[in-house]
């Protein structure tokens, strides 16, 4: 784990394995998370870029754009938790957006952006925290606020099988309304 600051030049690889960047560390150049490999954010970043199979997760902040390419995926938090994107959040390539609900304490993960999300060809896969309540319908979890909000899913699952609907407004996105198989 990295834990200060580095401020070398040229871009951060990752091939395999796990990079975690920990709360006070810093990687200021660009990162690219490769197949197989995890970018961990709980400190800050300089822009990442994630291709297939890779992962970008923490609760942290990426200082820069965050592309999420064709099955790379974003889990924000170390379980449920907020992960800052301080430019652009891409999903335009076919990116997944794991979003874990925690009913019993009513909160989810979110990922916060300061410019542009662009959610379209994008996959949202929700799902509840292990142990879980079965929520109500008046349930409303907001889980991606932007500058502005470009597009919507193309697909929704869920991996534990949460029925859910999802709501697009011009700044956020909502899941509400879901109840468990």
């Amino acid at each position: 784990a990295l834990t200060g600051t580095n401020t070398y030049t040229g871009t951060t690889t990752i091939n395999e394995g796990t990079l975690t960047i920990d709360t006070g560390g810093s990687i200021v150049s660009p990162s690219v998370v490769y197949s197989g490999a995890t970018l961990g954010v709980n400190g800050t970043s300089g822009s990442v870029t994630v291709n297939d199979g890779g992962l970008l997760k923490g609760t942290g902040t990426v200082n820069g754009n965050a592309t999420i390419n064709a099955v790379g995926e974003t889990s924000p938090g170390n379980s449920i938790g907020i992960l800052t994107v301080t430019g652009n959040y891409d999903l335009s390539g076919g990116g997944t957006y794991n979003a874990e609900i925690d009913v019993n304490n009513n909160t989810s993960d979110l990922i916060q952006v300061t410019g542009t999300a662009t959610l379209t060809n994008g996959t949202l896969n929700a799902f509840e925290l292990l142990g879980s309540s079965m929520p109500s319908f008046s349930n409303t979890f907001t889980i991606l606020t932007a500058g502005a909000v470009v597009g919507q899913f193309a697909n929704t699952i869920s991996s534990t099988g949460l029925r859910y609907r999802v709501v697009y407004s011009a700044t956020d996105v909502k899941i509400k309304s879901f109840i468990i198989d």
